[in-house]
């Protein structure tokens, strides 16, 4: 059970120029890419990858309401903290598949962008009604945790200390519940397993299995690094379980096998 404690959060605590770098890395990387290749090389990879506008087109939508929800003037949070989350250690090591969170998104939807476009519409309905979901959750109910640890007195210096140290500088810990690093990773991982084309490519199984692992440790991260209580992880996980089932199994069970039936009728 979470904590009711409320507490007050100074505005000037909520400063856009402080967030996360990650928040723009999809659209940064995508940019490099493209820049990158000319001529009919960049035709054909357009070509390709045209629907991948999809995705860029929402988070156009959703990094200014994702900001603006960072740095609103709130009065108090809801404090996401369980007893368990007590128990569990800081584990610096998990600052890397933490980070491994954005190239695996970005790889999962351009992939599928260009391999398999019924896999990639379903992985993009799962983004966007649950970003958006998450959205007016944080909007309506705006959660914040207690968890991370004094890095300067941690007694320990490295490369994955050095990354949190950059993270917790950068990213508020407001808007926890639920984790879209979770529900997110499952998304990727979903998606790729159910991949009709990823099914009968080489190496199959590394990547599929490989993509569920991935999801596995990026969910588990959240709470080793301390960007999470275990709440936000329960609740990311379940939000993501209720849009398997409405995209994987009453989508495809009730709509889309009667489209294909009413297509081949024609």
């Amino acid at each position: 059970m979470s904590e009711r404690v409320w507490v007050r959060i100074p505005s000037t605590a909520l400063n856009i120029h402080s967030q996360m770098p990650g928040n723009v890395f999809f659209l940064v990387t995508c940019s490099i890419i493209f820049t990158k290749i000319k001529g009919g090389s960049m035709k054909k990879l357009l070509m390709k990858y045209q629907k991948i506008w999809y995705a860029l087109l929402y988070v156009a939508f959703y990094l200014p309401c994702f900001f603006f929800l960072e740095n609103r003037h709130v009065e108090s949070f809801h404090i996401m903290h369980s007893v368990l989350d007590d128990k569990i250690p800081f584990v610096e090591i998990f600052a890397i598949p933490y980070y491994l969170w954005f190239p695996f998104v970005i790889v999962t939807y351009f992939y599928l962008a260009g391999h398999d476009l019924n896999s990639y519409k379903k992985a993009c309905a799962f983004m966007f009604i649950g970003m958006t979901a998450s959205l007016i959750i944080y909007y309506i109910y705006p959660t914040s945790q207690d968890l991370r640890p004094d890095l300067s007195t941690i007694g320990r210096s490295n490369i994955c200390i050095t990354l949190m140290k950059r993270m917790y500088s950068g990213d508020t810990p407001t808007n926890v519940n639920p984790s879209l690093h979770v529900y997110n990773s499952i998304a990727c991982a979903i998606a790729l397993w159910r991949s009709n084309v990823l099914k009968t490519a080489k190496h199959a199984n590394f990547w599929r299995y490989g993509a569920a692992i991935m999801a596995i440790l990026i969910s588990a991260s959240t709470f080793l690094v301390k960007q999470h209580s275990i709440i936000d992880v329960f609740w990311g996980a379940t939000f993501a379980l209720f849009m398997f089932i409405a995209i994987y199994v009453v989508y495809e069970k009730y709509f889309e096998k009667k489209s294909s039936r009413q297509v081949a009728l024609d």
